[in-house]
């Protein structure tokens, strides 16, 4: 199962993410390594974001942004 993240943030395709505190905790405690998929959403555009773990270390995780998938809630 691909996880899936919030992150207050408006996205596009192709954009590089640079995960907040809280969500690069999450990510961790998941132990997520790069290459992983993940999904990220924002609340606000009613789509999914799926994703790619790009770079993941102590401080800073980021995610490679793909094409939006809408989603009916």
């Amino acid at each position: 199962m691909t996880s899936r993240i919030y992150i207050a943030a408006p996205f596009a395709a192709g954009d590089a993410v640079v995960l907040p505190a809280p969500a690069l905790r999450h990510v961790q405690a998941l132990r997520l390594a790069r290459g992983d998929a993940i999904v990220l959403f924002n609340g606000s555009d009613g789509a999914d974001w799926p994703g790619e773990l790009v770079e993941i270390g102590r401080s800073r995780a980021v995610v490679r942004v793909g094409r939006p998938v809408a989603v009916e809630r």
